[in-house]
């Protein structure tokens, strides 16, 4: 049988993008000013090293990374810069998450759950695809990274799916950037 992205999945990240849009729009509308001046205050005191923690931290741990990129760029950092290091946080999340993973794998019970819902199958079979999905859909990257630790797929397939995180860091950071601009400005 042929795979299909299912529709609902598609209908989700586009839901998601226009939500992201309106709620950028309706901050930069609301609180610009308030946005820069804690942006300048984060950017001053954590520089792209904060970008790079706060990233590795909200992807581990199932949270959005726009805010943060957001911020950087609201308190004076341009696109690039952020963007750069956005994209090695986020990969290096995913193999943060795999680590994690790996430790809750070593538990009886989790392994359990993983056999009983055919989440061990599902990520050897599909590894490298399933957590590429994770990585640029609204499913969450964390969870897909420590579901693949847990069970054990490969680093190697981890880390060449949380590659497929890359874009939609870009993607999603230059329409907080576009919507930013338009908005703030």
């Amino acid at each position: 049988p042929r795979w299909h992205a299912p529709a609902p999945m598609v209908q989700r990240m586009l839901f998601g993008l226009a939500g992201l849009m309106v709620a950028v729009a309706l901050i930069a509308w609301l609180a610009a000013p308030w946005i820069e001046a804690g942006g300048r205050w984060f950017v001053t005191n954590f520089g792209l090293g904060g970008v790079f923690v706060a990233v590795v931290f909200t992807d581990t741990f199932f949270l959005a990374n726009e805010p943060i990129l957001g911020l950087a760029y609201a308190g004076g950092m341009r696109f690039w810069p952020v963007a750069g290091v956005a994209c090695v946080a986020s990969v290096f999340a995913g193999m943060v998450g795999w680590l994690f993973g790996r430790q809750l794998g070593a538990s009886p019970w989790v392994r359990r759950v993983i056999q009983r819902q055919e989440v061990n199958a599902l990520l050897h079979r599909w590894g490298l695809w399933a957590v590429a999905i994770a990585a640029i859909s609204p499913i969450p990257y964390g969870a897909a990274t420590w579901a693949a630790g847990a069970a054990e797929v490969p680093l190697r397939t981890v880390l060449l799916g949380s590659l497929f995180r890359i874009p939609r860091v870009l993607v999603y950071f230059w329409l907080v950037v576009t919507v930013w601009d338009g908005v703030a400005a």
